[in-house]
């Protein structure tokens, strides 16, 4: 069971005892006089097998719809766990956003103000659970490196200019903006950081772990690796 604020969601891989689990834990809301509504209850079967074992699973007597998608804390989620489709959506929310922008504030010349505004409404659009879904493809990461270098000519007010890579990380090192990419892979350590650390709710998996070795001739210790 995973709980966040009033999002609630059970994960099982046994699908005949799934049932049971939904039975108890809607007791448990009876109880607690916390009724789940049936018509809010989604089902996603999450696997990439090809002959998948279709049973119905109920919640007061009403079939829970099964879904070709759901958002889990603003994060769309499919059967096959592709994120393809969100990347796409968040794209596209990007877009919007960064055109917006460019309309409703014609007036503001200054890069420094047009980049808090970039950084701050479109920008953190991409950083939002970026761990879990961000492009891992050639093609999709470009799509949204496109994306910042629009918004990279906006905020230095040469939006006719061309720029290729080169002149493109020229730009960003100027106005102290990283690439999406290595924003991606910054997010993804920094997470991992925190959990090999404790500092996280998340539990790092059995086959990593942090070790101490010792130096023999100095009996030194020396610094904390990963294995």
């Amino acid at each position: 069971i995973r709980l966040y604020a009033d999002d609630l969601k059970i994960i099982n891989s046994e699908n005949d005892s799934l049932q049971g689990d939904i039975d108890k834990l809607y007791n448990w809301s009876v109880q607690n006089l916390m009724k789940f509504h049936p018509d809010k209850c989604k089902l996603i079967r999450c696997t990439h097998k090809r002959n998948i074992v279709n049973l119905s699973y109920y919640i007061l007597g009403q079939e829970v719809e099964i879904a070709d998608s759901e958002k889990d804390l603003g994060i769309t989620m499919t059967p096959k766990v592709s994120f393809t489709d969100y990347q796409e959506i968040i794209l596209s929310k990007g877009s919007q956003k960064l055109g917006l922008l460019r309309r409703s504030s014609r007036f503001i010349k200054n890069p420094s103000q047009r980049r808090i505004l970039y950084l701050a409404l479109v920008r953190s659009q991409f950083e939002h659970c970026s761990q879990i879904w961000h492009p891992i493809s050639k093609n999709s990461m470009t799509a949204f490196e496109k994306l910042q270098k629009r918004a990279v000519k906006w905020i230095l007010s040469k939006i006719s200019e061309s720029y290729d890579n080169d002149l493109y990380l020229q730009k960003l090192k100027a106005i102290e903006i990283s690439l999406l990419s290595e924003k991606f892979i910054y997010n993804d350590l920094s997470l991992m950081h925190k959990v090999l650390h404790e500092n996280s709710s998340l539990k790092h998996p059995s086959f990593i772990h942090r070790y101490i070795r010792f130096d023999n001739a100095k009996n030194t210790r020396l610094p904390r690796t990963l294995r």
